[in-house]
């Protein structure tokens, strides 16, 4: 019998059981250092490599459709197209699902502050770790955020709204309460309200009916798609269909 420092008894094998079944054992943090590049602005990002598919690190992984919307994100701030004009240097940008942060990252560059959320603690601290890495004079921070569950606590912290809401590969499930219905909850209470206020949504296609709930659950928040772009060919490195979205709040509603 072995006494534990908290003084209760435990069996050998009650301890044999507790090592065996510890959660760190299951962690993956042995991540790649990537370098990346769009328009000019350089990138360095910790995730895991990209052959690691186990489905308890999606979040520690970069995935096709980040590349996908942060090419978009480098040509609409190339053409200056609101809201990535003259005004991007004051905009407050918020990445939902963030993983390993790349979009959030680049575009952070740009704009005045930005804050990196995730719901787990693992992609916390990759997160905080890509934050340092890539420094620079704009203020980054990371945040956890559990889509719909803990809005006010969010929004305690972070008074005003976010005039620009991306996420790249957030949305798997299809069991639309567990994803899309939580989703469009956090946006419409996150996002402003000004006009040029826009949530950009990207993702690889795993489910036929993807497109049409989300879209049905835009408009019931009052969204409307604003921007359905086709990705070039090029820069898409999956055999899935890769989706992006641009979505702004319906003035009329």
């Amino acid at each position: 019998v072995s006494t534990q420092s908290t003084g209760v008894l435990r069996s050998d094998a009650m301890a044999d059981e507790e090592v065996l079944f510890a959660p760190e054992m299951f962690l993956n943090e042995n991540y790649k250092i990537r370098d990346f590049n769009y328009g000019g602005v350089e990138l360095t990002i910790a995730s895991l490599a990209p052959e690691k598919d186990d489905w308890d690190t999606t979040g520690q992984h970069i995935w096709p459709a980040a590349d996908v919307l942060c090419t978009y994100l480098n040509n609409e701030i190339l053409q200056k197209r609101a809201p990535f004009d003259s005004k991007l240097p004051s905009k407050k940008v918020l990445e939902l699902g963030a993983g390993p942060g790349l979009c959030g990252l680049f575009l952070s560059k740009f704009c005045q502050s930005t804050v990196l959320t995730d719901g787990d603690d693992i992609v916390m601290r990759l997160l905080q770790r890509n934050i340092e890495l890539n420094k620079g004079p704009n203020q980054v921070m990371c945040e956890r955020l559990e889509w719909g569950a803990d809005l006010s606590t969010f929004q305690s912290k972070f008074k005003e709204k976010f005039d620009i809401i991306i996420g790249s590969d957030i949305i798997y499930s299809t069991v639309w309460e567990h994803s899309i219905i939580p989703l469009w909850k956090t946006v419409d209470a996150l996002l402003s309200n000004s006009l040029d206020a826009v949530f950009i949504c990207c993702y690889q296609v795993r489910a036929l009916r993807t497109d049409q709930v989300l879209l049905e659950w835009a408009k019931k928040y009052n969204f409307l798609v604003v921007d359905d772009p086709a990705p070039s060919p090029k820069i898409i490195t999956t055999n899935r269909d890769v989706k992006l979205f641009v979505f702004m709040r319906n003035p009329v509603a």
